[in-house]
């Protein structure tokens, strides 16, 4: 048996389509019932700081993507929700305990972990350096200084934020539609291609909206062929999380989650650096599903 079949034996209640739909559904329906407790969360430590309530309540009705690290940390910790919608998902509608979500024996796995962020930072380095060199609007951020204030919290945020992410397209959605078809265009394309659609911003100028789509879809067909070569979601956390930390505190693009890294792409090149970004992740998807991606295969039990 391959990794990804043990993968994706994992899934209960396998071979039905609607369990997968309704499971979605109520992920979603949780996701957006925990935003309320978040909000609150942040209601109350935005007054505590500012000492005023009611700019607290009127500042977490203004967040937007651009808006600065609270913002920014707001947003990721908006995504915790989705870890109890996979919860309940897997519980009520497919007896299917919560780790196998993660493994086919649910424990961690630190050096599938990893092995992922090795990659994701050799990644998101090596998709960097074309960008400094070819694109001309680059323009510094966030201080190093004040970031390093936010550096821990947003280090546990992106790891929720990817993690949730993961959970939901390369865990729930990989292994449901793999029992209905192990056909990979169904259990690796169909997650990578909704992935893909809730990443459209129609804000991005010159077609970057529609570049961010096309680099979201490779970037789901990454971590779901990381997935088939290690056989647990530890590894695309890994690679998840470590592209996203680069992008969060490094060089970032403006107006798409901007507000914590120490450089960023300008609007007016934004098109340009996702064009690069396409290739820079072809290419990585490449050597993953090459035989040089066997190092990122099981571990030897």
């Amino acid at each position: 048996m391959t990794p990804i079949e043990a993968f994706i034996q994992q899934a209960g209640h396998g071979r039905s389509l609607w369990r997968p739909i309704a499971g979605l559904a109520l992920i979603l329906l949780i996701w957006a019932l925990m935003l309320i407790p978040v909000a609150l969360v942040f209601i109350a430590l935005y007054a505590v700081i500012s000492g005023d309530p009611s700019a607290a309540l009127h500042r977490v009705m203004t967040i937007s993507v651009g808006g600065g690290p609270i913002d920014t940390m707001f947003i990721l910790g908006g995504f915790s929700g989705l870890w109890l919608g996979v919860m309940a998902a897997g519980r009520w509608l497919h007896r299917q305990k919560f780790g196998a979500f993660f493994a086919p024996i649910p424990r961690l796995r630190p050096a599938a972990f990893l092995k992922g962020a090795g990659l994701g930072l050799a990644c998101a380095t090596l998709s960097a350096l074309p960008v400094i060199f070819l694109v001309d609007d680059i323009r510094p951020g966030l201080e190093p200084a004040r970031l390093a204030v936010f550096l821990l919290p947003l280090i546990l945020l992106i790891f929720i934020q990817a993690s949730a992410e993961e959970l939901v397209f390369r865990g729930y959605l990989l292994q449901q539609l793999g029992a209905w078809s192990r056909h990979w265009l169904v259990w690796a394309l169909l997650p990578s291609l909704l992935f893909g659609f809730v990443h459209y911003d129609p804000a991005l100028p010159d077609g970057g909206g529609y570049y961010y789509v096309v680099a979201a879809v490779l970037m789901g067909l990454l971590f779901a062929a990381v997935v088939r070569r290690s056989g647990t979601l530890w590894s695309s956390i890994g690679l998840h999380m470590a592209i996203n930390l680069f992008g969060l505190t490094m060089l970032g693009a403006e107006g798409v989650m901007s507000g914590t890294q120490m450089w960023l792409v300008g609007k007016s090149d934004l098109a340009l650096a996702m064009k690069l970004d396409i290739v820079s992740i072809s290419a990585l998807l490449l050597l993953v599903l090459s035989p040089l991606g066997r190092f990122l295969g099981p571990e030897v039990r």
